[in-house]
């Protein structure tokens, strides 16, 4: 005899969102049974015309009623169970029938899995398995005035197993406002059934849920704790897993109200519970970052992602990953760590590719570990999100300037002046990548506004210098120079700057002078060091010359010019030798 499946459904003003639920399920049901609780739409014409029987009936604000109505007049071998906003995955069908076709006789449900992505709530899913499927027994029937459940009506009737059944759930991608709406709706309906029923567990625990939704903490507090006190006597409607979700929310709602140590004793408890709580290691994470102990906090983000790992799909809440990473990359961040942050950035979005913060912050690290084509990349696409801000315009010039590409760096440094005329930072940007351009004209009118926005630096005067040398005007050039010592008489890059450029034009004495005081105050710059040895050189000090540039070489052993003057200064060593013995040869 062949398995029949019965779709169970009730239904209110659904005309949106039933045909998509009833077209997937259709090809995979033999019957369709939908209660309507009063709609004023279409809804029971919708359902009509894909074959399902519709019931009508009035609503007693009782969803387990509402639900046993419409098993009172389901058929088939299996029942199903599914809501409006819920529709079988791509794949269901199939294993749906597989599952029942093929079910062992001990096995009296199935959980199926419920994905339920929530819209604005930083990367939060609920990932439930609930028994949705299941025989069509006599005496099957659902509690609970919301958040109805089977389960308890199949206790001591057979196994429940578990079916590779995805079904999404849009239930909790609704606004702000209508979640509050629907919150304080159940906040009613659990009330009064709590009245009535003191000792149901599952209801405190919903009903927790639902006043910490709405801002109620004490009230949800106190909801946690009588579910968690009742949990050892209760009708066992709940899976294990929500012990550790109860422990771990209401350590949340506890830190959320300022009761910190209790709450991370409540959230500790809860990992001791289940391991492979996830959220909870994020909630202490959090707390290791407010206290800026970013150490705790790398290693807690850490130990989220090995748990959320661990955990698979077989959780009852869990937290997207794309949101551990992110955490995980603001610790490795504020630690240094920028190749490591860089990477948990770019895993946070290969999972949520439009997450704004984290394209910013992938574009800042990529910026400090040299990647600037990734950090241009990151840019373009937070661009096209719609930042444009100062902040990220400026980003954009400075990658463009690291990239060479300094016609385009020119004029990003001025969309970022136009949101900020006085940053002086842009300021130097347009003026550098002038001069880079070899425009040294504009680059001097660039850098005069320079020094005059930072009047202390000498800076703008040392750039305007050598802008001032390429145009071929000394005087301008020793006057911008004669500024710069002025401002930052021992600074050493004033000194490099004068050195060299007395060194092009000849003026040795002065520029050994300056030179070697630039060695002496920074000894650790390669370049300071072999330009005093090209000096060296210059004044026909040939063998410390060579001496000086072996020291450099033996430091950096990758720089060109050092190893091109270490090869011309045992030239000239050679030579030298050769002129003075020809007299004796």
């Amino acid at each position: 005899m062949p398995t029949t499946i019965s779709l169970c459904m009730i239904v209110r003003n659904e005309a949106a969102a039933l045909p998509r639920t009833l077209a997937a399920a259709r090809p995979w049901v033999d019957e369709l049974v939908v209660v309507d609780t009063g709609s004023t739409d279409a809804t029971p014409e919708i359902a009509r015309a894909y074959g399902a029987r519709v019931v009508h009936w009035t609503w007693r604000d009782d969803f387990a009623a509402a639900r046993n109505e419409s098993l009172r007049h389901a058929t088939g071998a299996w029942i199903l169970v599914l809501d409006a906003d819920e529709v079988l995955a791509d794949g269901a069908g199939p294993a749906l029938r597989a599952a029942c076709e093929g079910a062992p006789a001990d096995v009296v449900a199935y959980e199926i899995k419920i994905v339920c992505p929530r819209d604005g709530d930083a990367g939060l899913v609920r990932l439930n398995w609930f028994p949705r499927l299941f025989r069509n027994l006599p005496g099957v029937r659902f509690e609970g005035v919301i958040h109805e459940q089977v389960v308890g009506s199949l206790v001591g009737r057979g196994r429940i197993a578990r079916a590779d059944v995805e079904v999404l759930h849009s239930g909790y991608t609704l606004t702000p406002e209508q979640m509050q709406a629907k919150a304080r709706r159940n906040a009613a309906l659990l009330e009064r059934q709590l009245r009535d029923e003191p000792d149901y567990a599952p209801g405190w625990f919903q009903l927790a849920e639902t006043y910490v939704l709405l801002g109620r903490l004490d009230e949800g507090i106190d909801a946690y704790r009588r579910c968690l006190r009742l949990l050892d006597s209760s009708r066992l409607t709940l899976s294990p897993g929500v012990i550790a979700v109860a422990l771990q929310n209401l350590g949340a709602a506890l830190l959320a109200r300022g009761d910190r140590e209790e709450g991370l004793r409540t959230i500790r408890a809860a990992l001791a519970v289940d391991p492979d709580l996830a959220p909870a290691y994020v909630h202490l994470g959090n707390c290791a970052m407010a206290d800026g102990d970013w150490p705790a906090a790398e290693r807690h983000f850490a130990a989220a992602l090995a748990a959320a790992t661990r955990a698979g799909d077989r959780g009852e809440y869990q937290i997207s990953p794309w949101l551990i990473h992110y955490l995980h990359g603001c610790t490795q961040a504020r630690l240094g760590k920028h190749a490591e942050a860089l990477a948990s950035f770019e895993a946070a979005l290969a999972i949520h590719p439009e997450h704004a913060e984290s394209l910013w912050l992938m574009a800042l690290t990529a910026g400090h570990v040299g990647a600037w084509g990734r950090s241009l990349a990151a840019l373009d696409r937070l661009r096209a999100l719609g930042r444009d801000d100062f902040a990220a315009r400026a980003q954009r010039a400075q990658a463009l300037t690291e990239l060479g590409r300094h016609e385009e760096a020119t004029e990003a440094a001025r969309a970022a002046l136009a949101l900020e005329p006085d940053a002086a930072p842009m300021v130097a940007l347009v003026a550098e990548n002038l001069a880079r351009q070899g425009r040294y004209a504009d680059a001097v009118a660039w850098y005069t506004r320079l020094a005059a926005l930072v009047p202390e630096s000498a800076a703008p005067w040392l750039a305007l210098a050598q802008c001032h040398e390429r145009l071929g005007d000394g005087a301008a050039m020793m006057a911008a120079y004669e500024r710069a010592v002025r401002l930052a008489p021992d600074a050493p890059p004033v000194l490099f700057a004068l050195g060299s450029a007395c060194l092009r034009g000849g003026a040795l004495d002065t520029a050994e002078a300056c030179l070697g005081a630039a060695v002496a105050a920074d000894p650790e710059r390669a370049e300071y060091r072999l330009t005093y040895a090209l000096c060296r050189l210059k004044r026909g000090a040939v063998a410390e010359a060579r001496r000086l540039l072996d020291d450099v070489l033996a430091r950096w052993p990758d720089l060109p010019q050092a190893r091109e003057a270490r090869r011309l200064a045992a030239r000239l060593e050679t030579l030298g030798a050769r002129v003075a013995g020809a007299p004796a040869s």
